[in-house]
C-alpha cells in the first residue's frame, strides 16, 4: 500500500513539474489526458504520443515519444523480456515488489536513470498475464518525465 502511495504521489509529482514547464497549463488529471487502452490506462503530457506497432503474433508494443524520440515502451503479452540494459555496470540497481507490481530502477548517485515496472494481470482469461514498461535506457535527458508517464500506468 504504502509503494503503491508513494507511485500515485511521484507521478503526480513528476507530472506537476512537466505541465510547469509547458506554456499552456493543464490539469493532468482531466480525462482528455489520460490515454485508455482496453487493459491499462496512462496519463499523456502535452506533446507526447502513443502508438500501437502492427500486431506480432502473441503481444502488443505501445511507444511512447516526443519529437520523434522515445520515452516509454510498453508490453502487453505472457512472456516478458526482463534482462537489464547492459549500460549500468556499477551503477546502483534497486528492486522492489508489492502485490501483482515489480520495479526496477537504476541510480547513478541520486539521479535516476533507468526505471522499469512488471504488473502480472491477475484478472484475465490467459491473455495477456503481464504489462512490462520501461523507460529508454538510451535517453539521457528526460528521464524525469519517462518516469511520471510511467508511474501513472494503471490496469483497467
Amino acid at each position: 500500500m504504502r509503494i503503491r502511495l508513494f507511485y500515485y504521489i511521484m507521478a503526480a509529482v513528476s507530472a506537476l513539474l512537466m505541465a510547469s514547464c509547458t506554456e499552456e497549463k493543464r490539469d493532468l488529471r482531466n480525462p482528455k489526458d489520460i490515454y485508455h487502452e482496453k487493459y491499462f490506462n496512462l496519463v499523456l503530457p502535452p506533446g507526447f504520443k502513443i502508438t500501437k506497432m502492427q500486431p506480432v503474433e502473441d503481444f502488443e508494443i505501445y511507444t511512447i515519444t516526443t519529437n520523434s524520440e522515445l520515452y516509454v515502451g510498453v508490453y502487453l503479452g505472457n512472456y516478458p523480456q526482463r534482462d537489464l540494459p547492459t549500460n549500468f555496470a556499477g551503477w546502483k540497481v534497486v528492486k522492489k515488489k508489492s502485490g501483482n507490481r515489480q520495479m526496477t530502477s537504476v541510480w547513478a548517485g541520486d539521479e535516476l536513470r533507468y526505471r522499469e515496472i512488471l504488473i502480472h494481470i491477475e484478472n484475465t482469461n490467459l491473455w495477456p498475464e503481464y504489462l512490462h514498461a520501461w523507460v529508454n535506457p538510451s535517453l539521457s535527458n528526460g528521464v524525469t518525465a519517462a518516469d511520471a508517464i510511467l508511474s501513472s500506468i494503471e490496469l483497467e
